[in-house]
Order: structure tokens, then sequence, then C-alpha cells
């Protein structure tokens, strides 16, 4: 028994010193792109952007995606990359590599909630008839409901979105590369809460929020907006886990949902 115990010891020792050294290859690694993007431009590969740009025939609509958080030690993932780009939609693939909520911004292009809006504005320029739609998961769904308000989409698809970030949300979700103290919150802005921010809008998109019915966090967030005008909860069976699109896409519905977002 004590020799296990000696071993239990050893290998925590092992992984912190793992971790340890982890963190501080992602830390410089962002301080580098923040650098560079700030003296030229450079070609980075897709994985490394915080924006990407995917091209479509289409003229009537785009879409922004919001990547979420990613639990293990790697980067934000595109969810919806391979989907949405098989259907000739325009549109951008947002990546928070702060994992904190884009709170802090777009890593070398903004450095608030505020200033991504704008930079959004940017990139999809006047509406003159063509309609937006946002979507994303997790942290990426939070960031699909509050940048569709912002920047007036028709529709918004939500997935297990956090809905409500505080001190315990940042504890259970918190990503390898979010920030250890709760400074980066935006408290400004008005959007930690989303339900007060939702009621506060003058008016909304159609924002439909998809969550696994046997997860109890996921199923908490929902439950926050019930009973909001404009706002639908749509309950997944039988999901305890919180990658509601990952079961969606192994049931074969997740392409249905996303036939109806861009309809």
């Amino acid at each position: 028994l004590r020799f296990l115990k000696r071993e239990l010891k050893k290998m925590a020792r092992v992984q912190l010193h793992l971790r340890q050294k982890f963190e501080v290859l992602h830390e410089g690694s962002n301080r580098l792109y923040e650098a560079l993007s700030k003296v030229a431009p450079v070609d980075y590969p897709e994985d490394l952007k915080s924006v990407i740009r995917i091209d479509g025939a289409r003229d009537d609509l785009q879409f922004l995606a919001f990547a979420g958080l990613n639990l293990g030690m790697g980067m934000p993932p595109f969810e919806f990359l391979r989907t949405l780009s098989a259907r000739d939609v325009p549109g951008w693939f947002i990546k928070d590599f702060f994992q904190s909520w884009y709170q802090k911004g777009l890593l070398g292009i903004t450095t608030s909630p505020t200033e991504t809006a704008d930079y959004l504005r940017g990139l999809i320029g006047e509406p003159s008839g063509k309609r937006l739609v946002t979507l994303g998961a997790s942290s990426g769904g939070y960031a699909a409901i509050v940048y569709g308000c912002w920047l007036g989409a028709e529709r918004v698809a939500a997935f297990s979105p956090q809905t409500l970030v505080n001190r315990r949300i940042v504890a259970q979700y918190a990503a390898i590369d979010t920030p250890e103290t709760l400074r980066f919150l935006d408290r400004s802005a008005g959007i930690l809460n989303l339900r007060q921010f939702l009621m506060q809008q003058e008016s909304l998109p159609e924002i439909t929020v998809y969550y696994g019915s046997d997860h109890p966090q996921d199923t908490e967030g929902a439950m926050h907006l019930q009973d909001l005008d404009g706002v639908t909860l749509i309950p997944v069976p039988d999901v305890e886990g919180h990658s509601i699109t990952g079961e969606l896409r192994k049931r074969g519905e997740l392409d249905a949902i996303l036939d109806r977002l861009i309809a």
C-alpha cells in the first residue's frame, strides 16, 4: 500500500510538471502570435487562426460560427467546419484562443467583447439584403447568442451554451488557456447573464437552444432562458455528456438542424 501511494504521488508530480510545461508553451505561442500580428501579415495554418473565411455561392445568407472550449490540452476546435463548408454558404469561423467565453477578445485582433463586435461587423459588412445566422457550441453557443443579438442576426443556433457565466461555471468548464483569475470577465458589457442581456434587447433573433436533457448543468443553463420571447428550448433525450453536437452528428440529426438554420 505504501509503495502504491508513493507511485501515485510520483505520477501526480510528473503530470503536474507536464501540465506546467504545456501552459508555458501555450502562453509563449499566444504572445508570439500577438506580437507577429502587429508587425506584418503572417500566413498561419488554419488551425492557428482566430478567424477563417469560408467562401460560398449563396448571396442571400452568411454565417458566423463560434468555436467552443477545448476541455483537453489542445486548440479550440472549429465545430461545424466540414458540415457548413459543404453547404455553399459563405461565412467565418471564429476561435477564442484565450478560452474565456470571448471576454478577452480574439487573439492578435481584438481585446474585448465590444471590440470583437465591431471587428465582426466589419467582416459581414452592411446587411444589404443578406441575412446573418450565428451558431456555436458550449462557450461558442454563448457567443453565438451575444453576437447574434449585437449584429442583427436573423437566427441563432446554440448547442449547450453557458447562459450565466460566473465563478462556478468558469471553474467547471475552464480549459488549459482559461485565465486563473476571474478578472477577464467583462462585467461592464452586461453579457455574463444572458437572461438579463436578452431581456434588455429591443428585438431578438430567432434563438434555438439545444441541450442534453440528461445533462444537469446544460439543462440548468437552458432553463435559465425559459419563457423568454424569441427563445426556443429543445431538449435532446438520452444525452448525458456536454458534447451534444457530437451526439447529434452520430444520430444523423445535426444536418437537418443546420439545414433549418440556413434555409
